[in-house]
């Protein structure tokens, strides 16, 4: 009696075992089925098709090796295909900085020549102004030289020159001015869309290419 009691309790404890581990076993093949659900969800599958016979070979030898290091031909694919993807955006990438940086050494090149420029300009037009009265006062020492009478009316205009001279010059400083302000709001634009970080490169430039310093 107490041998089959001692049996019952056994195979019961075999079948409550059996029963465990097939309860485990299901619960763990719908975890995987609901895994492969989320993963095709959330992933991006694409079939490869090889037709040259040398490149079938290859990629046969090349399978053979990964496999060797426990590794599969789809994930090595995926990782290539990964690898040329992160290759394209590091040269676009790459392209918009190039083109930020020659657009910031063009302007700061530009803005650095500003004073040397204005200078020079100022210098041509002073020198300007002086050969021209120099040239009214040969004229009237000319005349006089030849017994030509000087009139009163042609030292006047020498003074009128001086003073037309006077004013085109403060003009043209005037002028300076305000192309050294539109040269800085210029540059201060593209310092602001530098620091905003904005991807819009080429409406930036169209909006400053399309600026024109105008004078009075």
């Amino acid at each position: 009696m107490e041998k089959e009691l001692k049996n019952e309790l056994e195979t019961s404890s075999k079948m409550s075992e059996t029963i465990l581990n097939d309860a485990i076993k299901i619960e763990k093949a719908k975890k995987k089925v609901e895994t492969k659900k989320k993963r095709k969800k959330t992933s991006l599958s694409t079939t490869v098709r090889f037709y040259n016979a040398s490149d079938i070979v290859r990629l046969k030898q090349l399978q053979i090796e990964l496999k060797k290091k426990g590794e599969t031909l789809s994930n090595f694919i995926s990782e290539a295909a990964i690898n040329a993807v992160d290759e394209i955006d590091k040269e676009a990438l790459l392209k918009t900085f190039k083109n930020d940086m020659f657009y910031s050494f063009r302007k700061a090149f530009y803005a650095s020549l500003v004073p040397f420029s204005k200078s020079i300009t100022q210098q041509v037009f002073i020198n300007q102004d002086k050969l021209t009265i120099i040239e009214s006062k040969l004229d009237l020492i000319l005349d006089a030289l030849t017994g030509k009478e000087i009139t009163s009316d042609a030292i006047q205009n020498i003074n009128n020159k001086v003073n037309e001279l006077k004013e085109l010059r403060e003009q043209l400083e005037k002028n300076d001015s305000k192309a050294i302000k539109q040269v800085e709001t210029r540059y201060q634009k593209f310092v602001e869309y530098d620091n905003s970080q904005s991807s819009d490169t080429e409406t930036y430039r169209d909006e400053v290419d399309d600026e024109i310093i105008e004078f009075e």
